[in-house]
């Protein structure tokens, strides 16, 4: 049996529960990125330098900062910080208290290769924190897949996953997420 698998990112809001796999498909507080921002890309972790950067001009909210960081979309190379960049000027227009800027937003995560593979699960996922710099600490496996090897990849790409981290009006701040792995025939 050959397998592929997609990866998503999802936040939750604070003080809510993780459902089963089943009904999180129908519940409001799980939000689901985007096609163009499903968390697909190479290997490789941004440079720490820029990601940190990229991250501190969307809280300026300034007109230099917004121009800086239309030009870090365009210019830069890094697929992670291409994607920071494009999500921040997306929410640029939200006000600090919006209820879309409390709950982390996948922005990036590495692809796995499972080719070969045979797992009891279609599907994986891990809960933790996206803490305030983006990045994603692993807390549990909600759902494995019944391949320790497989697992073990799964936790590696959702450790390396990129968020922007949920914000308060002045800074950003941790918050609950979970990244799902998704294994098609």
């Amino acid at each position: 049996m050959k397998l592929s698998a997609s990866v998503s990112c999802r936040s939750a809001r604070s003080g809510v529960r993780l459902l089963p796999v089943l009904q999180m498909a129908f519940v409001a507080f799980v939000v689901s990125a985007s096609a163009a921002l499903c968390c697909e890309g190479p290997r490789k972790r941004p440079d720490v330098d820029c990601w940190a950067h990229t991250l501190e001009l969307g809280l300026e909210h300034t007109p230099k900062a917004k121009a800086e960081i239309a030009r870090i979309a365009e210019d830069v190379e890094e697929v992670p910080v291409k994607r920071l960049a494009s999500v921040l000027l997306e929410e640029w227009d939200l006000t600090s208290r919006d209820q879309n800027l409390a709950s982390p937003r996948p922005v990036w995560a590495p692809t796995i290769d499972v080719v070969g593979e045979e797992v009891k699960s279609p599907l994986v996922i891990i809960v933790g924190e996206v803490l305030s710099d983006g990045s994603f600490v692993p807390r549990e496996f909600k759902v494995g897949s019944g391949s320790e090897s497989v697992d073990e990849r799964c936790l590696e790409a959702a450790k390396a996953s990129l968020f922007r981290p949920a914000r308060s009006p002045k800074k950003y701040i941790r918050g609950p997420a979970a990244v799902t792995f998704h294994f098609y025939l």
